[in-house]
């Protein structure tokens, strides 16, 4: 994947403190064509991470989608939605 800067929006919420709890998976922000979304998600370990469909995360969920509205995490057949934070 190519490098890009980090929206200045993203960046801000990636480091502005109580904005969400810090002990699970957040969005970050989503960039992109509309054909070819990825997402900024920080883990709960504190490591900020580019995602796109298809990707693995730790624990085995897999990204099933990223829309303009959060990303679609899923695993042993269950889905779950991270929204964009405000």
């Amino acid at each position: 994947m190519a490098e890009t800067s980090t929206p200045q929006n993203v960046a801000r919420k990636a480091t502005k403190n109580g904005i969400a709890n810090t002990n699970s998976t957040i969005l970050l922000g989503v960039f992109g064509s509309d054909e070819n979304l990825k997402a900024m998600i920080r883990l709960p370990s504190g490591r900020v991470k580019r995602i796109a469909r298809g990707d693995r995360l730790r624990g085995g969920e897999r990204v099933a989608g990223v829309d303009r509205d959060g990303v679609l995490l899923e695993k042993n057949g269950s889905t779950r939605r991270l929204p964009l934070i405000n």
